[in-house]
């Protein structure tokens, strides 16, 4: 009886462990797998606009997209919960690997048969922003 209550939590302990380290290393290969712009490119290519979440809400994508190196900079969204996004930024407009990770489109492609990027707010461990980066949804 002593034994099996020994293994028994331990077993539950290394499952949990192994468990997050399976959803950090498949997010990793995930994230590696992907193509994101870099804020020098952004700026390049949108230009420069100061971000005000009010805007960003009531805008197009393309619109937004010059107030995307601004937002990211800014850093007012780290640690943030995806509900205070939403809240603060409008419907979510994009999709990234799950329905639970904040995205907006910031430049829509598809039509004209070029690149479609979106704002990805990346997730860590606790469901809060980790980190907002910029990345091409669709299309080569």
């Amino acid at each position: 009886m002593r034994r099996y209550l020994f293994f028994q939590p331990f077993f539950l302990i290394t499952s949990l462990f192994f468990s997050f380290s399976y959803v950090n290393a498949t997010e990793s290969n995930y994230l590696e797998n992907q193509t994101f712009m870099t804020l020098s490119q952004a700026e390049k290519r949108w230009g420069k606009k100061d971000f005000s979440p009010e805007e960003f809400k009531r805008e197009t994508a393309n619109n937004r997209a010059k107030m995307a190196v601004n937002l990211i900079k800014k850093k007012q969204f780290i640690g943030k919960r995806p509900a205070e996004i939403k809240k603060a930024l409008g419907e979510f407009s994009g999709h990234f690997w799950s329905d639970n990770i904040p995205t907006y489109l910031i430049e829509e492609g598809w039509n004209q048969k070029t690149d479609s990027w979106q704002l990805v707010f990346l997730l860590d461990n606790a469901g809060n922003v980790k980190e907002v980066r910029i990345h091409k949804n669709c299309c080569d």
